[in-house]
């Protein structure tokens, strides 16, 4: 390409630009209206992170479980893990609620010492 051809062909380039950024910005522009208007509104749950204390045994659970999950082909973290326990203690009766509390070890509330 000579020297002039070049010139001229980055000169329209240049001349062409400011539309084509304006024509890019509204596709965007319509691009994320659209997005909003499909978005389910933003639902009442929320994610809230959490400390808590736990004895040793019963974290070692939590891994157990993870591995039993992965052997039927599941993936599961430790807190969908605490929440599946959740789901099940709701549905207990209030006798069997009652008799699960009572054979948990009790736990000092608090944060453990610095050994």
């Amino acid at each position: 390409m000579a020297k002039k051809d070049l010139k001229a062909a980055l000169g329209a380039s240049l001349r062409t630009e400011p539309n084509a950024m304006t024509d890019r910005v509204a596709r965007a522009d319509s691009y994320f209206e659209t997005q909003e208007s499909l978005s389910p509104p933003p639902s009442a749950k929320k994610v809230i992170r959490d400390g808590f204390t736990i004895p040793a045994s019963e974290y070692e659970g939590i891994a157990q479980i993870q591995a039993h999950a992965l052997q039927v082909g599941l993936a599961v973290t430790k807190s969908e893990v605490l929440r599946a326990g959740l789901a099940v203690l709701k549905t207990m009766s209030p006798s069997e609620l009652k008799q699960t509390f009572l054979v948990l070890e009790k736990v000092k509330i608090g944060r453990p010492g610095k050994s």
